[in-house]
């Protein structure tokens, strides 16, 4: 999706990209897991789980003009 966002976003055809985060992030992680946390070693119950986490990772390393 990020890579189709540029694309889009280079024929000027494109205000934003949205992604809706989600606490699965935090998959099984015990105790405090803060906004600002993501990659603290947590493990998954399933993949679904993993996939959000491996979708914040992309977000958080994709270079951007602006971030709001």
């Amino acid at each position: 999706m990020i890579e189709l966002s540029r694309e889009i976003a280079a024929t000027g055809r494109l205000r934003r990209h949205v992604h809706v985060s989600t606490p699965t992030v935090a998959g099984l992680h015990k105790g405090l897991f803060r906004e600002t946390d993501l990659d603290l070693g947590q493990s998954f119950r399933n993949t679904y789980e993993h996939s959000k986490f491996d979708a914040e990772v992309a977000i958080a390393a994709a270079p951007t003009a602006s971030r709001s």
